[in-house]
């Protein structure tokens, strides 16, 4: 349980881990078609493959640039699934492009706004988190870019167990509510809609959603028995047995795969 010695030990443990591997300077990376300087934190095309990604215009601004590169980053996907092409880059490429700037501040607030209109965010005011000491919207939005570059360097764990202690009543055994910038397809959902929507394009939607952290061993106990339905963000999977969220689907594939591994 989270609450538990051993659990909070090990909690501690990997922190130190976190904290002493950012004395570290790696030699630099090339990710498909990215290169990054993880002592700079600020990816680049690589130059050696310029036919995989558009070229920036002069004078092109950070924005720009990255919403180009979604663009191509969409169609290159909808390529994959249609014609079996790989694709001129991934979703997590995608994402280098923003490492240590962050995705564009406009992006994050349209984002915000749309969450914040159809009323998906509504548990963010209801259950302990950073949420509720944000009154401005800079503050808001500032959360969004803590959370996104905790995902870029792999330490969400350490940002949500900060996050438990500060502002939840139990410690690592809290309940709390954050935001979160997810990427979302359709494609996860089984039937005549995943095909729909294949056909228009990759299907991958940003959002802003709430993230509940279930902590405490008895609300996980109980909660799992009874809402066992996956999150719709592998849609590179299409529909099937890792990201359908459709249950009856997954109970279907599931019962196909255990068929195939029994002697």
């Amino acid at each position: 349980a989270p609450s538990s010695p051993l659990f909070q030990n090990r909690y501690f443990a990997m922190d130190r881990v976190v904290v002493l591997s950012k004395h570290v300077v790696a030699p630099e990376v090339v990710v498909g078609c990215v290169r990054v300087c993880p002592c700079s934190g600020v990816p680049q095309v690589d130059q050696k493959q310029p036919q995989q990604q558009p070229k920036p215009h002069p004078g092109q601004s950070a924005t720009e640039r990255f919403r180009q590169l979604q663009r191509e980053y969409s169609k290159s996907a909808h390529r994959l699934r249609t014609e079996g092409e790989l694709p001129s880059m991934t979703v997590y490429e995608l994402a280098l492009v923003a490492l240590g700037r962050g995705f564009p501040e406009p992006f994050l607030d349209k984002l915000l706004s749309d969450a914040e209109a159809d009323g998906s965010l509504a548990t963010l005011d209801l259950l302990p988190g950073p949420w509720r000491s944000a009154q401005t919207r800079g503050e808001k939005l500032r959360l969004l870019q803590i959370d996104q570059a905790a995902n870029e360097r792999g330490d969400h764990l350490q940002l949500y167990a900060g996050y438990q202690q500060r502002y939840g009543d139990r410690g690592l055994g809290s309940n709390i509510a954050v935001p979160t910038l997810v990427v979302h397809s359709p494609l996860s959902t089984a039937g005549p809609q995943a095909a729909a929507v294949r056909a228009r394009g990759s299907g991958d939607i940003f959002r802003v959603v709430c993230r509940v952290l279930v902590a405490d061993a008895g609300d996980a106990e109980r909660i799992s028995r009874i809402h066992v339905r996956k999150e719709p963000n592998f849609g590179v999977f299409f529909n099937s047995v890792i990201s359908t969220v459709d249950n009856e689907h997954w109970r279907a594939q599931r019962d196909q795969l255990t068929e195939a591994f029994l002697p």
